[in-house]
């Protein structure tokens, strides 16, 4: 098994927060399925035992989430035979005590499997860190264009290439799970900073921009989401998996 820490550190310590822990546990349910759209929250939503709901959206040949695995494995699917704009099957933390604060060190973790796919040539994130609806993610895994089973972390802030910065590389190998895990600190001006440590081993820290604090749309706190988000191919099916996804804060 793979293992990635990714760490983005934040400016404040704060006392301990936990979100989400084991998702799905066995126990989770997808609600109103057939309705997941565009329209964030309007179907495809996971519930979870403690009550939070995760905020589903589907666009283009995104597929709703199905539960496997007697519940404990999340599956996103994009379909072959549609030709949208882009493509999109995800789940998002949206309750507000699920927003990450400037300010505050996070800790986010997950299992994720990427079944034999279709290489793309486009755009493509399995998890992001979303700050802006006008903007691409402040952070993420992106699968790379033309090479197949092959990510990237990344981030990217004011000042940032379109592409943003990769910090490490992830080999999504087929029918394989791949351990991830991240803290996140986003400070003013280049004080933020991403590492990543993958299978043990520890890719070169950097600091820099992360954020946007010079764009009049972003949000003063930034979310997690996870599943596909990616440009149109038709004609390619892709699938990711994810399993004991956890967020909680630790400073």
């Amino acid at each position: 098994m793979r293992s990635i820490l990714l760490v983005i550190t934040l400016l404040a310590a704060a006392p301990a927060w936990v979100c989400a822990q084991s998702v799905p546990n066995g126990q989770a349910q997808i609600l109103d399925g057939p309705r997941c759209s565009a329209t964030i929250g309007s179907g495809g939503n996971l519930k979870l035992p403690s009550g939070e709901t995760l905020q589903g959206k589907c666009e283009g040949a995104g597929t709703t989430p199905v539960l496997t695995e007697g519940g404990r494995v999340i599956e996103f699917t994009i379909r072959s035979d549609r030709s949208t704009e882009k493509d999109r099957t995800e789940l998002a933390f949206t309750e507000k005590k699920s927003r990450f604060q400037f300010g505050r060190l996070y800790a986010v973790s997950f299992d994720v499997e990427m079944p034999p796919s279709g290489v793309t040539n486009d755009f493509f994130y399995v998890a992001q860190f979303w700050q802006s609806p006008t903007k691409p993610p402040i952070a993420g895994v992106r699968v790379q264009r033309g090479l197949s089973g092959k990510a990237t972390v990344m981030a990217r802030g004011d000042g940032s290439p379109p592409e943003g910065k990769s910090i490490a590389e992830v080999d999504l190998r087929p029918d394989a799970w791949v351990s991830v895990a991240i803290r996140i600190k986003v400070a003013p001006g280049d004080g933020s900073c991403i590492e990543a440590t993958i299978d043990g081993v520890a890719a070169p820290r950097w600091c820099g921009s992360i954020g946007y604090a010079d764009d009049k749309d972003a949000m003063p706190w930034y979310r997690f989401k996870f599943g596909i988000y990616k440009g149109s191919e038709p004609g390619k099916q892709f699938r990711v998996r994810f399993r004991n996804i956890s967020i909680r804060a630790i400073g």
